[in-house]
């Protein structure tokens, strides 16, 4: 049976109590993994990763870029975009390439290699490992895991161990693997005429797996290796390294420093060049955002970039000529009813396209030790304000001119409609970032259902005193509600209607007042700026949520 839970040492320390120091000093290629933005070149990458990841100076992080890309042979396709699956751009190889370069930017003192080589013809694959065998030979311990390698490769290694069934069938030297499996099988097989096969100009890795295919002859290896003495010395080495860590611990000796571990880890030599800031801090930097930000910026299309300004100007426009220039207080107060739901339509596939791949390479930085939560709660929430904001003004402005009687005209009037509604969408903006990081699976579900509660319950399809008690709480919780009876103040306080040019009553006037709309919609006492607050607030317990 397979273990799943344990612990992992290295020279006798836990792990687990050192992360961070751990972390700063080693690298880990996924199989398959992509912690690049496809859009951009191999030196945009790489730059950008380094001024998330890195807290050196910035001279020194260009240095580094430079070097990664030479170690890693990049330095010809430092300006060609990565690309797709499909294509122009890098190659399989060159990708798993553009990986341990991004891995590499922190020098780490060892790298860890999750199958490199899947999915990559056998040239691709010999090119990866000539680079990582170039990368050993500069004193760092490269370890990787692989599948029946080629007769080149398998020469490349310095040390190999084969695994079968969970446990080590062999540990040493590549040339002498072949001898060891056959000493091992030879006693067993050759009393009973079972042909032991040749290596000739085979590749010896090919021969030992089918060896070890045959489940009689797995059993026979296994106990070679236990009977030959080496499990007891390494055991013996582990029991030793964790005496010295008891050791360490009973004299009360700080294991949380960079400096201490690295006395403790003696054989994990770190090869730092330049200034180096181990660890992780909380303190969240600019540069840092300006980084995520110029790297969201680089991705970006000319489609993203117009998206907002085109479907915010269009909706607007809309509205504007299906209520074009009304003089009616109840038709005016339902045009922005139906505009205050703008944000929560339009804001979420935006968003959500920006999150699906942030959210990806932020797991990435994060296992590295580079990638903080709020790098998904901060530099996203200023882009999308920032990229609302001139559409939100555009949209209420192109609304407000069409469906306003121009006789009506006011500008402080339309200051105040556009503060309300940017309260408005950056309180959306922080809700949908809430949705998408708390349920990212199900959010393009959850998304329509909460737009639609909004528009139903923000006071005009049932005025608020109308709605029962038991849905009531709904409003006072609804961004839409607060935004739209602040707009609907805002239009039509001491609004007057045509209706006394027209002949009207006193009566038949008052009713078509915007305060007479207002009292029965339940707005009479609403105060706008109130209500801007109170966004403002719920726009701050939503980002704090996500803290």
């Amino acid at each position: 049976s397979f273990l799943s839970q344990g612990n992992i040492f290295v020279n006798g320390c836990q792990v687990e109590n050192n992360r961070n120091w751990y972390i700063s000093n080693t690298g880990y290629v996924l199989q398959l993994a992509a912690p690049y933005y496809k859009e951009l070149t191999v030196r945009e990458n790489l730059t950008l990763a380094a001024w998330v990841k890195l807290h050196i100076s910035s001279k020194e992080k260009f240095q580094r870029v430079e070097q990664v890309m030479e170690v890693t042979g990049l330095m010809d396709l430092a300006d060609t975009v990565v690309g797709g699956a499909t294509g122009p751009g890098l190659s399989g190889g060159q990708k798993r390439r553009l990986v341990v370069a991004l891995q590499l930017l922190k020098l780490p003192s060892v790298i860890f290699l999750d199958e490199p080589t899947s999915g990559l013809d056998s040239a691709s694959s010999t090119e990866l490992l000539t680079h990582l065998n170039s990368l050993a030979a500069s004193n760092r311990t490269v370890v990787l895991t692989i599948h029946q390698p080629r007769l080149e490769i398998f020469h490349m290694f310095h040390r190999i161990v084969v695994l079968t069934d969970g446990k080590v069938a062999y540990h040493g030297v590549p040339e002498n693997a072949y001898e060891v499996f056959v000493d091992a099988l030879q006693s067993a097989f050759l009393s009973q005429g079972v042909k032991i096969p040749l290596l000739e100009d085979h590749n010896p890795a090919d021969i030992i797996m089918d060896m070890l295919g045959d489940r009689k002859m797995r059993k026979i290896v296994n106990s070679y290796y236990e009977d030959s003495g080496e499990p007891k010395l390494v055991r013996k080495a582990v029991d030793e390294a964790r005496r010295k860590e008891q050791m360490f611990n009973a004299e009360n000796i700080e294991i949380d420093g960079p400096n201490t571990l690295a006395a403790k880890f003696k054989t994990l030599r770190v090869i730092v060049q330049g200034s180096r800031h181990a660890g992780r801090t909380h303190n969240y930097s600019v540069v840092r955002l300006a980084a995520l930000e110029a790297r969201a910026m680089k991705r970006a299309n000319l489609m993203t970039i117009l998206y907002l300004p085109i479907i915010f100007f269009g909706y607007g426009f809309l509205l504007g000529t299906v209520y074009f220039q009304t003089s009616e207080p109840f038709l005016i107060m339902s045009g922005f009813c139906v505009y205050s739901v703008a944000s929560a339509l339009f804001m979420f596939p935006a968003m959500y396209t920006f999150f699906t791949q942030a959210m990806e390479l932020y797991r990435f930085e994060h296992a590295d030790g580079a990638g903080r939560a709020t790098d998904l709660v901060i530099q996203p929430f200023v882009r999308f304000i920032s990229m609302a904001f001139f559409p939100v003004i555009i949209c209420a402005g192109v609304l407000y001119v069409l469906a306003v009687d121009r006789a009506r005209w006011n500008g402080i009037e339309f200051l105040q409609l556009a503060l309300v509604n940017l309260a408005l969408n950056q309180t959306w903006t922080s809700l949908l970032i809430w949705l998408i990081l708390i349920f990212p699976v199900k959010a393009f579900r959850i998304s329509p259902v909460l737009s639609a509660l909004a528009g139903f319950t923000s006071g005009f399809f049932i005025p608020i005193n109308k709605i029962p008690l038991w849905y009531r709480w709904m409003s006072f919780i609804n961004p839409n509600y607060y935004g739209f009876s602040a707009s609907a103040v805002i239009l039509l306080s001491d609004f007057e209607s045509d209706c006394e040019r027209d002949g009207g009553s006193e009566l038949e006037c008052y009713t078509a007042s915007g305060d007479y709309i207002l009292e029965v919609f339940g707005f009479d006492n609403v105060n706008p700026y109130q209500n801007i607050a109170i966004l403002l607030g719920m726009t701050v317990f939503f980002l704090l949520l996500l803290d």
